[in-house]
């Protein structure tokens, strides 16, 4: 009998460590899930390999309050006029053959800043990282840019130059 039960004992340790097993690959499934797939890498572009920086994409995560449907038509706008891929240098240096965010005014009103944040595992300072993002105006549906300014809309609108 005592055999049986020192068998038992050992056997539901094993379901137990398991059971855990099971529910920490659930948890990484869900996060995987959830995580954005890098965009398709454009051919012109020149190697990253060892830059300091990260894309737009990699910096940054949508703000709490972002719908669903206006965070998908926001990346939508984002990839379309590739900033989404853009590179962010902690220097705010540009590189021959990339697209690069650099820094320019706080536009006066919605920008990019208020619908996404700096990821806070980003290699990149997320002080830069907001104002960059305070730089790129937030449209409002049926709303255009000034000649010349960089926006985006969460309606899936984008101008990079009028």
């Amino acid at each position: 009998m005592e055999a049986l039960s020192g068998r038992l004992a050992e056997a539901e340790l094993r379901l137990s460590a398991e059971q855990e097993s099971l529910e920490d690959l659930d948890e990484k499934i869900c996060r995987a899930r959830q995580g954005s797939s890098p965009p398709i890498l454009p051919r012109w572009r020149a190697p990253r390999h060892g830059r300091a920086g990260a894309p737009l994409w990699e910096a940054v995560e949508f703000a709490p309050h972002l719908q669903p449907d206006e965070a998908d038509r926001l990346e939508g706008a984002l990839l379309a006029a590739g900033l989404l891929d853009a590179w962010i240098s902690p220097t705010g240096e540009m590189t021959a053959g990339d697209t690069t965010l650099a820094l320019t005014p706080e536009h006066q009103g919605p920008s990019l800043a208020d619908v996404l944040v700096p990821d806070s595992h980003a290699p990149v300072d997320p002080a830069l990282i907001h104002r960059l993002l305070a730089g790129v105006r937030l449209l409002q549906p049926g709303e255009r840019p000034l000649p010349g300014q960089a926006a985006v809309g969460t309606d899936g609108t984008a101008y990079l130059d009028e």
